[in-house]
């Protein structure tokens, strides 16, 4: 009502009104549990921070000696791991998503980071420094299984709890759902 009256949510000459608003912001007022309603910036700190690693990895590695290279990719790694690390850290401190499942996907997701950023020093150690073809190619197998395992595990736990949510809304009986469009449009007129 402020926004409408007030002028101050407007796209070029028109009002937004109260329920595009709502459907637009949506995704950010509705995605986190109450106690963590601006988690999103944590998740775009973390992004950040990840991107001026890789940035400042790609323009230092390379410019110097072979075995300086060497040294500033596991420093490089080191960083993105600490930066993984602290952010799972909070993650599990604030447990920020509003259901369990999501908060044990996202944990899941996390180690799997982790791990692949491990096995990926490792196979850069190894493959320098190995003349046999048996051990980079195991960690190979062990980064695809990793990383196609990583992305299947977390679409296969949605899937699930999809099946699990359509179950129960079968087992309560008949929803009547012009009565809960009711409810969500009073909802969605309630004041910010």
């Amino acid at each position: 009502h402020r926004g409408i009256t007030g002028g101050g949510w407007r796209l070029s000459s028109a009002p937004v009104a109260p329920r595009s608003l709502h459907a637009r912001t949506r995704y950010f007022t509705l995605r986190f549990a109450e106690h963590a309603p601006r988690w999103q910036l944590a998740i775009w700190l973390r992004q950040l921070l990840l991107v001026v690693v890789a940035f400042i990895a790609n323009v230092s590695i390379g410019s110097g000696a072979q075995q300086q290279d060497g040294i500033l990719r596991y420093l490089f790694a080191q960083l993105a791991l600490t930066v993984l690390l602290v952010a799972y850290y909070f993650h599990r401190k604030t447990q920020p998503y509003m259901y369990r499942y999501q908060n044990a996907m996202e944990a899941w997701l996390y180690a799997s980071s982790t791990l692949i950023l491990l096995f990926a020093v490792i196979y850069s150690a190894v493959s320098a420094g190995t003349p046999t073809e048996i051990v980079p190619l195991v960690i190979e197998v062990i980064l695809l299984v990793l990383l196609v395992g990583s992305t299947l595990g977390a679409l296969l736990v949605s899937v699930y709890q999809l099946r699990r949510a359509q179950k129960q809304l079968k087992e309560e009986g008949e929803v009547d759902l012009y009565q809960m469009l009711l409810t969500a449009d009073a909802r969605i007129d309630e004041p910010f």
